[in-house]
């Protein structure tokens, strides 16, 4: 009985440890890297920001933080802090994600992808434009981003 409640129990953990993210467009998220470097919109660009603990950041009403995927995955990014524009980067010499985009503007839109482990996205304009673990646009491959739910602050 033993050996067979511990393969169950195996199979459990297994499971859990390969699930994958689903983005809700309804949701809003947090997009960080080592527990405490968050990606947030200073000024209309986004940048890294330390936020130090989660449940002030929960409890705050720090919009720049918070993002939705109205498409869900492979579709646009918003800030709630230009909850009425998008994420993207200029057609030439592109160096910043700017937040106050729209679908008519001369930008290369973002877009939000699952990684392929599943359990952390990216964003990307292009095939040659990545956000890097700085926020900033490199041809490279892009960074892997750790994303958790977090309340939206807008309806």
């Amino acid at each position: 009985m033993w050996p067979r409640l511990l393969a169950v129990f195996a199979l459990s953990v297994a499971s859990l440890a390969s699930a994958t993210i689903t983005l809700d467009p309804t949701l809003c998220y947090t997009l960080s890297a080592n527990g405490t470097q968050y990606l947030d919109s200073t000024n209309s660009v986004l940048k890294i920001q330390v936020h130090a603990n989660r449940t002030e950041l929960e409890q705050g009403d720090d919009k720049g933080v918070r993002f939705h995927f109205p498409l869900g995955e492979n579709g646009w990014v918003v800030c709630e802090a230009h909850d009425e524009h998008y994420v993207g980067t200029t057609f030439v010499n592109p160096t910043e994600w700017s937040t106050e985009d729209s679908l008519a503007s001369a930008v290369s839109l973002a877009t939000i992808h699952i990684s392929d482990a599943g359990d952390q996205v990216y964003i990307t304009s292009s095939p040659r434009r990545q956000m890097t673990s700085t926020a900033g646009v490199s041809s490279a491959t892009a960074f892997n981003w750790d994303i958790q739910q977090i309340n939206c602050l807008l309806s």
